[in-house]
This record gives C-alpha cells, sequence and structure tokens, in this order.
C-alpha cells in the first residue's frame, strides 16, 4: 500500500509511538491530577513532560497548553472561548470547515444588519502574499476583534503569511487564532515571534501521535487579555468545592479525563519529529511532492490547483474523470488519497474546482521516491 493522504492524518505511526501507548495502559493507568497513589502520579508527569515539550517547541509557557481531542476542538475552543459578543470576526478565503463553520455559530452570521463573518482574506497563489495585509485592512470593520486563519490551507497546503498578520492583529488589538492543522511539524511556528494568540494543533498528523490528541498553545498575551472564558465545566481535580471551573489555564479550559494513553503516544511522536528535524522533514516532503507536480505536469490530460512549491500537498484533477472515480481508481492499485471537498468549500471555491472538488495527495516522511513514481504512473494511466 502507497499511503498518500497525510492531510487527512499521518500514517503508518513511528514504532515508538505505538510502543508508548501500549507502556501508558501498563504503567499509566491512573487519573492524573485526581490521586496520590503511584498510577495517578505516573500518569500526572506524563501530562506533564507533554506540556513542557509542547510548549518548548512553539514557545509557550507549559500551563497555557490545554488538550484537545483534535484540531476541530481546539479551534472551537479559541473561538467560542474568545468571542466577544457582537464582534465581527475574519477569517481567510483557505479555510477548513473547523474554522468556518464555528465562526458561524458564534456570530449567528449577522448581528445588528451586520454580515458577521462573510469578509475573507482574500488570498492566493504565493506572488499574492504581500498583498494579505492590504485586503485585512480593506475587510476591518471597527467591531473586527479576532482574525482566524489556517497557516496552510488543507487543500492545496498553501501558506498565509502568519508572523506578518499576527504583528498586525498585535498593533491593533485583534486576537490572532490559528489552525495549524497542516503546518505544526512541518513548519517553523513560535507563538511569540509570530504574535499569535491561540495556536491551534493536531497531535495525529505532523507530530506524529495518535489519533484523538491535539492542543491549544495560548500565548501570555491572550491568557493575559481576559478574554478566555470556560468552554467546558464539570470535574478537573482541582477546587472541587467551588461551583465554578478554576480560573487559571490548564484546568480552566480542561473538563474530565484526559486521554492520558494517547497524550503520551505524542509525545514519543514529537520526540520523533524532534530526532530527526523538523527541516529535514519538510525538504524531503517538499522534493517529493515537487517530483510529483514535475513529472505530471506534462500531462495535458491533468489540471491542477493552487500548487505551491514549498507544498506538501498536491491538489488536482484528471480532466474528464470526476474525483471520486480517479480516487477509486487509484485504490485499486492501493494507493490511498482523497477526494472531494475536503470539509473546506471556500479553500475550493477560491482555486476554482469543478463539480465534485478535486484528488488531493498528500505525502509524509516515510514516503518514498519510488512511491511517487508509481504513483505518477498510475495517475497517467487513468
Amino acid at each position: 500500500m502507497i499511503y498518500l493522504d497525510n492531510a487527512a492524518t499521518s500514517y503508518p505511526k513511528p514504532d515508538s509511538v505505538k510502543k508508548e501507548v501500549l507502556n501508558a495502559f501498563d504503567n499509566l493507568g491512573g487519573n492524573p491530577g485526581r490521586s496520590s497513589h503511584h498510577p495517578a502520579i505516573a500518569a500526572s508527569v506524563k501530562i506533564f513532560e507533554a506540556r513542557n515539550k509542547i510548549a518548548h517547541i512553539f514557545n509557550s509557557l507549559p500551563q497555557n497548553i490545554v488538550f484537545t481531542y483534535n484540531t476541530t476542538y481546539a479551534l472551537n475552543i479559541a473561538i467560542k472561548s474568545s468571542y466577544i459578543y457582537g464582534s465581527h470576526v475574519l477569517i481567510s478565503d483557505l479555510e477548513h470547515n473547523s474554522v468556518l463553520r464555528p465562526v458561524a455559530s458564534v456570530t449567528g452570521n449577522s448581528f445588528a444588519g451586520y454580515n458577521m463573518f462573510d469578509s475573507y482574506i482574500e488570498y492566493g497563489p504565493d506572488e499574492r502574499r504581500h498583498k494579505v495585509i492590504t485586503s485585512i485592512r480593506t475587510k476591518l470593520r471597527p467591531l473586527t476583534k479576532t482574525i482566524v486563519c489556517a497557516a496552510r490551507s488543507n487543500i492545496t497546503g498553501t501558506s498565509m503569511p502568519i508572523r506578518e498578520i499576527g504583528h498586525f492583529c498585535r498593533e491593533n488589538d485583534i486576537l490572532f487564532i490559528v489552525d495549524a492543522a497542516q503546518s505544526a511539524g512541518y513548519d517553523d511556528i513560535d507563538i511569540e515571534r509570530d504574535y499569535i494568540d491561540a495556536l491551534c494543533v493536531p497531535g495525529h498528523k505532523g507530530l506524529y501521535g495518535p489519533a484523538g490528541t491535539g492542543f491549544i498553545a495560548f500565548s501570555q498575551h491572550a491568557v493575559s487579555s481576559g478574554r478566555i472564558s470556560t468552554f467546558i465545566e464539570g470535574g478537573s481535580g482541582v477546587a472541587s468545592l467551588d461551583i465554578g471551573m478554576p480560573i487559571d489555564l490548564p484546568e480552566k479550559l480542561e473538563a474530565g479525563t484526559l486521554n492520558v494513553a494517547g497524550i503520551a503516544g505524542l509525545v514519543s511522536g514529537i520526540d520523533h519529529i524532534t530526532d530527526i528535524g523538523i527541516g529535514k522533514i519538510k525538504k524531503h516532503e517538499q522534493d517529493l511532492v515537487r517530483h510529483a507536480y514535475m513529472a505530471l505536469s506534462f500531462n495535458k490530460k491533468i489540471k491542477f490547483y493552487g500548487y505551491s512549491p514549498d507544498s506538501p500537498i498536491l491538489l488536482f484533477n484528471v480532466i474528464g474523470t470526476e474525483p471520486e472515480d480517479t480516487a477509486a481508481l487509484l485504490s485499486q492499485n492501493d494507493i490511498c488519497v482523497r477526494a472531494g471537498y475536503h470539509c473546506a468549500p471556500i479553500a475550493h471555491k477560491r482555486f476554482s474546482t469543478p463539480s465534485g472538488g478535486a484528488v488531493r495527495m498528500s505525502v509524509g516522511y516515510t514516503n518514498t521516491l519510488n512511491e511517487i513514481e508509481r504513483f505518477v504512473e498510475c495517475v497517467n494511466k487513468i
């Protein structure tokens, strides 16, 4: 099998991750932060280790790392816990439904006659990156209090100028939330340097952790702003006699039992990519996608959308063949890709894909040049 659907979830997971998950079931069986017996303390130590490693990679503080199930939960928590009633939220035209839907939910898409979020930061090919801040200025409103955008598109891998947007937000007292689903483990991200207030990250993609893991890395600026309210209430292991949730992170946004085995696996995934080096991972994946693009670009029956030379993703269609049919034919040859709209309708609209969407191939560090050549061969046959 040739797995080219890493934008959905990375596969295969490193052996070290699988071993650490099993080890957690055997040796980290307690509920972290709830008891003083050995299994609970061992689980708490592992959770603390995870917060520290994540904080180190993204330049946050350990106490500002909030664990979630995935990026979708992280984005929902970041958006909904910080939303100011009646305010305007600006998003980009590359967004996944994990941004589009919660923003639509909190704004109701209207307030006092105003459309509160359907005004996108306009973006396109890389040569237009310098126009992004200009687009933000034209879309800004007096009530704009939050900007949410993906660091990279989930359908093309196109990157946004996060640092420039973050600097603009900080200068204009706007909370900046970043979807790092396709960027964490691939790009160098520093929430302080890049002025990011809430970085929403999956554990199961570029960090090579298990499914059902993710987190938010908050900046100290966001914590000090007073805008982060509780999102879920319940047991926290802290201040049990109080009717409300604890006032401090991470317990303020974490209720109930954490996914200890998953987080333990995530720690191992982070160790894995740290040992390899993010720069090395990025170059390998870029080279593979670039090779596929160059090899297929000679075929006039193949149309590409939003190709970027620094992307680990290739979005395309075989002209005259429905995307789902292309994916099914590739699957018959044991090649795994994803077709359709990839939960990103406004991004597909931006790149003008046809009805039915497009086919997405996305590589990981374990993919090889031979696998890419096999993929190219099969697409050419289709």
